[in-house]
């Protein structure tokens, strides 16, 4: 299974002209759509061309397979999310860590079925497994550089494991967001008003999520 990494992907996009950059995108709209709806193995790229209104041939200007297709959408993916954190300004740790729960666990619930399929398809590929595992360390690293801040000041003891905390606390955000947007693990979150909408649902949900993972952050660091 061949596959461009992320860094040549980035490239190959930063070469395109305005136009052909916006038809690119045109196209991974497109095949997000297909491969969420018809799952990876049945995806077909004259169905992706079809959805995104282009000739086959069109597709094939920027992607050279179905393989090199979805390594694109799922860094999409994980460029909207990091954007997201990206956007956090503040000295409070508390501050820092509240916003980029938040922006974490939003834009997890905005793209679980991307993050789905992602999952499924990293059991059995190995190539897109080293894609999810770049992604996860990629935000584990940025907690631990938190954790090591907190350390380099004095709020929080210089001897912990500011590795394992950092893995320990990202997993733990991670697999929650996992088993509430995509194992459906309490459906009835929200529901205790009949009247509420599917959106309100997933606003409550979200609401949830995020004070219970700000709560362990703090007592963890002791913050």
């Amino acid at each position: 299974m061949a596959t461009h990494p992320p860094q040549e992907q980035l490239q190959k996009t930063e070469k395109l002209s305005p136009r052909a950059a916006a038809r690119r995108e045109e196209i991974l709209t497109a095949a997000r759509k297909v491969f969420v709806r018809d799952g990876y193995t049945a995806t077909k790229l004259l169905d992706v061309a079809k959805e995104a209104g282009c000739a086959a041939g069109t597709l094939y200007t920027y992607f050279e397979n179905r393989e090199d297709l979805f390594t694109a959408v799922l860094q999409q993916v994980e460029h909207e999310m990091r954007s997201a954190s990206g956007r956090i300004a503040s000295d409070d740790p508390r501050e820092l860590i509240s916003a980029a729960n938040r922006a974490y666990v939003e834009s997890y619930a905005d793209n679980a079925p991307e993050l789905a399929l992602m999952e499924r398809v990293s059991q059995t590929h190995p190539e897109m497994h080293k894609l999810r595992t770049s992604r996860a360390r990629g935000f584990t690293s940025r907690n631990q550089r938190l954790i090591k801040s907190l350390q380099d000041d004095g709020t929080l003891a210089s001897d912990r494991d500011a590795e394992m905390l950092a893995l320990s606390l990202s997993i733990m955000v991670s697999r929650l967001c996992y088993s509430v947007f995509v194992e459906n693990m309490i459906p009835d979150a929200g529901e205790a008003d009949g009247a509420a909408t599917a959106e309100e649902h997933k606003a409550r949900t979200i609401e949830r999520i995020v004070s219970t993972v700000n709560d362990i952050w703090f007592r963890t660091l002791g913050l």
